[in-house]
């Protein structure tokens, strides 16, 4: 590095060191309360302007009340809340199928013809036999099957609890 540059560079730290040291010690007197021995005389306050007219006070009154704070958390879209709770009981089905359960039955309360109706059927399966509750599974892969039986789901819910669709008899 050239001398040139390392003056350059103290230099300028220099100067950044004194920027901060300035802005420091101003943020900290701003911070302690004034000494009484610092304290000067001073006027007592102005007297408040006086009342409008009653019509007039009401419009200033209106203007001047604060507007209603925006809500903490802005409501999801019914879509993106159908996602969550079908991605979370997703989540769970091995490790707490009873809960995955709860939550699939939530979502379908919540949106019983929401986009991810077929999935959760699906995943309903899953998390019964997961739960080792094969008798509810196979009822519920006849349900799957029956609503959706060229679905993605049918031919390994078929494998998974040997259901297999029925043939319907013609009319």
């Amino acid at each position: 590095m050239s001398p040139r540059r390392l003056r350059l560079g103290v230099l300028l730290g220099a100067a950044i060191a004194i920027v901060v040291a300035v802005v420091v010690i101003r943020m900290h007197a701003r911070s302690q309360p004034a000494r009484e021995d610092d304290m000067t005389e001073t006027a007592p306050p102005a007297a408040p302007p006086p009342a409008p007219p009653a019509s007039e006070a009401t419009r200033i009154t209106r203007a001047r009340e604060p507007a209603r704070p925006p809500p903490a958390r802005p409501e999801a879209p019914p879509a993106d809340d159908e996602a969550r709770t079908t991605s979370r009981a997703r989540d769970v089905i091995r490790s707490d199928p009873d809960r995955a359960l709860a939550l699939l039955d939530d979502a379908d309360r919540a949106h019983p013809d929401g986009g991810l109706v077929e999935a959760r059927a699906a995943l309903r399966v899953d998390a019964l036999v997961a739960a080792r509750r094969i008798g509810p599974a196979r009822d519920a892969a006849e349900v799957y099957l029956a609503r959706y039986p060229e679905g993605p789901e049918a031919q390994r819910l078929e494998m998974l609890t040997g259901v297999h669709p029925r043939p319907t008899e013609p009319d």
